[in-house]
């Protein structure tokens, strides 16, 4: 069996998943400041007597919020290392990627696939984006040849690094961030997880040139697209050895300040 553990986001989310990516079970809580005092039990209580059949750990490595990915990520090292099982990392933006290809497969309404069976035909860009604060987001491209099946997610390959770009903003804002509309030349799938706050303009600046497939104020769990992605990094591996210890993809530093202290 194998462990997937998501804390990059204010869902805290684990899941049972058997070596074909099948969930047995699986526990979500919204906890966006206790997912260090939640993790463990919620491991403890999902594994129960079922510990000595754990093979493998797979664990998203961000981006997201700095302290949850550094909480995931310990823990999956710190359990790997102990059991002795392999440990692979995900990034949430290829786990974005996945998602938005899920939503044309057969689980997704028939409905959903007739309307848009012929904008994923005629797609050849996919960008996945995660709210990075700031009116900024998480991004990574994708893009696919001609003669590539789109609904094989091993038709899409990575275009460039992930990054930060600026989010459509008010006129005479000015930003060093390369602007997001600058990465969007040809029609593309936008898949991802964004704040209303920015959504609406968002939405009415990119138009209906692209195909949005958007999460707005919404917690998601991800945890059959992370499975997906994740164990077939683990094949063939059996022990910590075989992999190392994961390491966080936080794209941006993060900002840390001085807790405010009271004088008496």
């Amino acid at each position: 069996m194998i462990l997937a553990i998501n804390t990059a986001t204010d869902l805290l989310s684990i899941a049972l998943a058997q070596r074909d990516g099948s969930i047995i079970r699986r526990h979500t809580v919204s906890a966006p400041k206790n997912q260090a005092t939640m993790l463990m039990p919620a491991i403890e209580s999902l594994l129960a007597s079922e510990k000595e059949a754990l093979e493998g750990i797979i664990c998203a490595t961000g981006p997201g919020s700095f302290t949850g990915v550094r909480i995931g990520l310990a823990t999956a090292n710190a359990l790997a290392y102990g059991y002795d099982i392999p440990v692979t990392g995900v990034s949430l933006l290829d786990v974005w990627m996945k998602k938005a290809l899920d939503f044309f497969s057969s689980a997704t309404s028939a409905a959903f696939r007739d309307m848009h069976t012929n904008d994923l035909a005629s797609s050849y860009s996919l960008h996945t984006i995660i709210d990075a604060g700031r009116d900024e987001v998480y991004l990574t491209s994708y893009r696919r040849q001609h003669d590539t099946d789109p609904a094989d997610l091993l038709s899409w390959k990575q275009e460039q690094e992930a990054g930060i770009a600026r989010l459509p903003q008010a006129a005479g804002t000015t930003s060093t961030t390369p602007a997001l509309l600058d990465k969007l030349t040809q029609p593309a799938i936008i898949a991802g997880s964004i704040k209303s706050a920015y959504s609406e303009h968002l939405i009415s600046t990119l138009g209906s040139e692209h195909l949005l497939l958007l999460y707005i104020d919404r917690q998601i769990d991800l945890s059959d697209q992370l499975c997906a992605l994740g164990i077939p990094r683990l094949a063939a591996k059996q022990r910590f050895a075989d992999t190392g210890s994961i390491r966080p993809d936080y794209i941006r530093e993060a900002h840390i300040t001085r807790s405010k202290q009271v004088c008496l």
